[in-house]
């Protein structure tokens, strides 16, 4: 039998390991939560360490005084070299995170390379040769008539080299889908020309025989070396994967991935969100630049700088090089083979040669990204020199606005209009006095109010590019000339025709843009429809506010199919106007090989498989997003006890209600058809199955 004195040691035995666990037990957690101090942690360690010899110590003595008692186990999850592994790694990765945190803040002033990496972090540039770098290409003062004078030279020794472009063809090893990585299975679709230009050199060379400053034109196109951007894999095969879903939707069908469109797809659906978003914003009369949701916020912060570097991960590095050529020639030179300056989407061209400039001089190297220096604002001033042009040719649009507000400026500084204005009418055997008022100052007033769409775009990509923040006097309404102003006075742009058109080249320009054969083909034709350049609010199609009078004007309506036969079903597309014979096997067409209705048919045409249809003889409302998914919605008509009455059972008389019917022109044009769809589907009560892909 145990003794009371060895009973006792025991006790005591058990109470010090008890609390030796029980003190490491929190060291331990102390040294989690104050693992970024390491003077902290060392501190706690070295209590621990004094507390275990102590335990330790009085071990010993008890089993020395005890022998049968078995010695106790030492703790095996306390290690003495724990804590300066903690520390070192613990520093490491504040230092890894640090890193990251520096590179995705200036991520889109770096170039990329043409290949993902593997390892995101063995390839982060140095913060320091990054700022060198952005300093270097934005701190270069170059006046707006020696950049043109640069770019004209650029494009005198263009050439260019025809290449055939690759396009999958149907994998058998990839269960029928398009594999672009194996060659085997590339054919040749189109033949593009590749464009090249003379180096770099050459054009500085010229400029300084000229007496112009050749060295910062030159530094323009400078980029630091070891400044690239990296990606995983996985990174790439995502933004790889959205770079062929847009050229798919675009032009209908999956491109290879080394396909030279796909910069110029993602470029051209980047600025059409920002238009969408725009005219979003102008549907409901609210600033653009203050009435932004978190969901278009992180939209546009993410689509504007990816696309950034769609050009340096994607592809050859000559092909952005090649197609800033061609965008500039297509604004800079009159030839045959580019579209006229009326066929042109000014803004569209801005975004892509924002971005393409950059590498209008690269080689072989990663196609830099745009710095956001002084040639995005001689961009800027260049294309909006020919949206002021593409308006003077519409004068009759010009004409119609109302102008209720004055300016403080004299004839003489709007004299330059005048001129333009003569140089355009000059394909129309015009003159001034067809102007019906001639005064340039209020020309220059309506092209004030009817370009605020066109700047209120440029605004929001330059912010998005730049991450320069609009002035916060921008996030709120005010009367046209002063958000004009603050628009200019945000983007540096000169605000008065005097200094936005004082260079020698504004004025020949605009003869060559006037000089065009398509200007003459299209202006020699009266009847064919004028262009709007003036960015306007697009609409669905006015409906009648008496009901019966729309059954009377689709009552007209037969079959294309059945021999002058009525239609059963005849539904009209909200967007155009077009009737259709909807549900009827008589109209139905195929896409991709499957036989699809008439409603999904004109859909896939008309806006990309999103349509809204009014099927007349029954007042009711289809949505249609894809080839199976759709859901019926209430109709704008109402009685006059505010019902409707689908399917026309009551027989009440119909009116068209506004606000119902500016509903759903708002869905329509904020792009919002299949989360509609969606949320009317999850809403409902009950299970109705239809056969969306023949409707």
């Amino acid at each position: 039998m145990e003794t009371t004195e060895e009973l006792e040691m025991e006790d005591k035995l058990t109470a010090s390991i008890q609390m030796t666990e029980q003190l490491a037990s929190d060291s331990t957690e102390q040294r989690m939560e104050l693992e970024p101090q390491p003077t902290v942690t060392e501190a706690v360690d070295t209590l621990v360490a004094e507390v275990i010899s102590q335990a330790q110590e009085q071990a010993d003595q008890a089993s020395g005084e005890a022998a049968a008692l078995p010695a106790p186990p030492s703790p095996p999850y306390i290690i003495s070299s724990s804590s300066g592994s903690s520390s070192s790694s613990s520093s490491s990765s504040t230092a890894e995170l640090e890193s990251s945190g520096s590179i995705s803040s200036e991520s889109t002033f770096m170039s990329a390379d043409e290949y993902p990496k593997d390892n995101f972090k063995d390839c982060v540039p140095n913060s320091g040769s990054n700022m060198n770098m952005n300093s270097s290409s934005r701190d270069v003062n170059l006046s707006y008539s020696h950049w043109m004078e640069a770019l004209l030279i650029a494009l005198k020794y263009r050439s260019g080299s025809v290449r055939k472009s690759l396009s999958p063809t149907k994998s058998s090893k990839n269960g029928g889908e398009s594999d672009p990585q194996d060659e085997e299975f590339l054919q040749s679709s189109t033949n593009l020309v590749r464009y090249y230009t003379c180096p770099l050199d050459q054009v500085v060379s010229e400029l300084e025989a000229t007496h112009h400053d050749g060295r910062s034109f030159a530094r323009l196109f400078s980029v630091a070396e070891g400044g690239e951007l990296a990606f995983p894999s996985s990174v790439y095969e995502i933004m790889n994967t959205f770079c062929q879903t847009t050229y798919k939707i675009g032009l209908g069908e999956m491109p290879h991935v080394l396909d030279d469109m796909i910069p110029l797809m993602v470029w051209q659906s980047c600025g059409f969100t920002i238009l969408s978003i725009v005219l979003s914003a102008m549907e409901t009369q609210k600033p653009v630049l203050g009435s932004l949701s978190s969901r278009q916020n992180d939209c546009l912060s993410t689509l504007i700088r990816f696309c950034g570097i769609v050009g340096s991960n994607f592809g050859e590095p000559k092909v952005i090089r090649s197609h800033s050529l061609k965008l500039l020639s297509t604004i800079l030179e009159v030839d045959t083979n580019n579209p006229s300056i009326l066929e042109l989407d000014m803004f569209g061209l801005l975004v892509a040669l924002t971005y393409s400039l950059p590498s209008l001089f690269n080689g072989e190297g990663a196609a830099p990204l745009p710095s956001c220096n002084v040639q995005d604002l001689h961009i800027l001033r260049l294309i909006y020199t020919a949206h002021i042009t593409q308006m003077l040719f519409s004068m009759e649009e010009l004409d119609s606005t109302e102008i209720d507000f004055e300016v403080n400026l004299a004839e003489k500084d709007c004299q330059s209009i005048l001129d333009i204005l003569h140089i355009v009418q000059e394909p129309q055997g015009l003159d001034i006095s067809a102007v019906r008022d001639p005064n340039p100052v209020n020309i220059w007033k309506k092209i004030m109010v009817n370009s605020l769409g066109f700047l209120r775009s440029c605004a929001l990509f330059y912010q998005y590019l730049s991450g320069v923040s609009a002035p916060t006097e921008l996030n709120s309404l005010h009367p046209p000339q002063q958000e004009f102003q603050l628009l200019c006075r945000y983007m540096s742009l000169p605000c008065t025709p005097r200094h936005l058109l004082n260079s020698d080249f504004s004025l020949s320009l605009v003869r060559k843009w006037c000089n065009h054969p398509n200007i003459h083909i299209m202006l020699s034709n009266p009847a064919a429809e004028k262009s709007s350049f003036v960015l306007k609010v697009p609409g669905l199609v006015d409906l009648p506010d008496d009901y019966s009078e729309l059954i009377n004007s689709v009552s007209c309506f037969t079959c294309p199919r059945a021999m002058g036969d009525e239609s059963r079903a005849p539904s009209m597309c909200l967007v155009c106007g077009e009737v259709v014979c909807s549900q009827s096997y008589c109209c139905q067409g195929e896409l991709d090989g499957v036989s699809v209705g008439a409603c999904t048919v004109h859909a896939d045409r008309c806006g990309a498989g999103a349509g809204i249809f009014l099927r007349v003889r029954e007042c009711k409302i289809v949505m249609l997003s894809g080839r199976t998914r759709g859901v019926f919605v209430p109709p704008p008509y109402l009685d006059q006890y505010g019902e409707t009455d689908q399917g026309l059972r009551r027989g009440n008389p119909l009116t068209l209600c506004k606000e119902r019917y500016k509903k759903l022109q708002s869905i329509w044009l904020n792009h919002s058809i299949p989360e509609e769809i969606t949320r009317r589907i999850e809403s409902s009560s009950g299970y109705v199955t239809t056969d969306w892909i023949h409707l």
